[in-house]
C-alpha cells in the first residue's frame, strides 16, 4: 500500500473546514476536526486533527475545543450540521509522529487565531520570585572556564 503524502510539520494558521463526533475501531469516542490551513493566506493543504474523548484525555481535547471558539456547555452541539466551528480560524502545530511503523501526521495543539508563541510575562510572578533572591546571591556567578555540568565541577547534577 504506498503510503499517503503527509502535511508539512509546523505552526499554521488553519480554517476550520468540517467538524464531528467518531468511534475508532478500537472503541475510543474522539471529536475530529478537517482543517485547510494557510502561509500568507494561501492554503497549504488540509489535515484532519482527531481529539479523543477518554476519562484521561478529555481535558485536553475541551482546552482545543475551546481554542476554536466554542462558547457553549453541551459537546453534543458540535455534532450540529451544519458545523456550527466551521469557518473559523485558529492556529495549529502539526507534527509527525511514528504509529505502528508508519509515519503519520498529527494536530497536536490548537490555539485561538490571534494566540501568538512566545513566553508569558506576569509582572506578580516575577515580584513573587523574589523571595528567592538570597539563593541567588549566594550562588556565585558561572564563569566561562567553569560551566554548569563540566566535568570535575561541585554540582551535584
Amino acid at each position: 500500500m504506498p503510503q499517503r503524502e503527509l502535511h508539512p510539520k509546523g505552526f499554521f494558521r488553519a480554517e476550520i473546514l468540517d467538524h464531528g463526533f467518531g468511534k475508532t475501531d478500537a472503541g475510543t469516542d474522539y471529536f475530529g476536526v478537517r482543517f485547510k490551513t494557510l502561509i500568507d493566506d494561501g492554503p497549504t493543504g488540509e489535515i484532519t486533527g482527531f481529539f479523543y474523548m477518554t476519562e484521561k484525555s478529555a481535558e485536553y481535547t475541551v482546552q482545543k475545543v475551546r481554542a476554536m471558539g466554542y462558547e457553549g456547555d453541551d459537546l453534543r452541539d458540535l455534532a450540529k450540521v451544519p458545523p456550527i466551528l466551521q469557518g473559523r480560524m485558529v492556529k495549529i502545530t502539526v507534527e509527525h509522529r511514528e504509529y505502528q511503523g508508519e509515519m503519520r501526521d498529527s494536530v497536536a495543539s490548537v490555539y485561538p487565531e490571534n494566540w501568538e508563541p512566545g513566553l508569558k510575562k506576569d509582572a506578580e510572578a516575577a515580584t513573587n520570585v523574589a523571595r528567592f533572591n538570597a539563593l541567588l546571591r549566594k550562588e556565585k556567578p558561572i564563569t566561562q572556564k567553569k560551566a554548569v555540568g563540566a566535568e570535575g565541577d561541585d554540582y551535584p547534577f
